[in-house]
């Protein structure tokens, strides 16, 4: 019986110590705090992380550990529960702050696109132009606006040709033979 008991005490033990968690966890979540509290990139007194690593290893939960590493706003970090005390008056105090700021105003919405007018039709040409009529611009038409040449990135490199072979040589026509001497 009693060797039972002790079993289970000692399973409710090892239970008890899960719920706690890592080093690495509250590391994670004290970066996440300092971060969400602006105040990642100032170096704290000797000893401030090490008693913040202590405290939430010791005290904390690990739902409430994981809750502030996932935290993105100082809202959501302070529903975790993980702070307490001066941590979390001082992130009150920055909420405050925060929210007393004046509000970015509004940007103006754009006015809506006016339709363009439609393009002038153009006046017909005479019948039969003269050699000496120059057509001159209408001077109520729109200059049209030069299109911008596009730039290649790099220069094309010319590829050559493939290299073919020599024509081979034609058949070798046979020789003359000497013609046999007269007497």
């Amino acid at each position: 019986m009693k060797l039972a008991l002790a079993s289970v005490f000692l399973g409710l033990v090892v239970l008890a110590g899960c719920d706690k968690p890592s080093e690495r966890d509250c590391r994670r979540a004290i970066g996440n705090i300092r971060k969400l509290m602006g105040t990642s990139q100032m170096t704290l007194a000797d000893g401030q992380d090490a008693a913040w690593l202590r405290s939430c290893k010791g005290a904390a939960k690990k739902k409430s550990v994981m809750c502030a590493i996932n935290a993105t706003t100082t809202d959501q970090l302070k529903a975790c529960g993980l702070l307490k005390g001066e941590q979390l008056e001082e992130l009150e105090a920055i909420d405050r702050a925060v929210r007393e700021r004046a509000p970015a105003p509004a940007p103006t919405p754009m006015p809506a696109p006016t339709p363009e007018p439609p393009a002038p039709t153009p006046t017909p040409a005479p019948a039969a132009p003269t050699p000496a009529a120059v057509p001159t611009p209408d001077p109520a038409a729109p200059t049209p606006a030069a299109a911008p040449t596009p730039t290649p990135a790099a220069a094309p490199t010319p590829t050559p040709a493939p290299a073919t072979p020599p024509p081979a040589p034609a058949a070798p026509t046979p020789a003359p033979s000497p013609a046999p001497a007269t007497p």
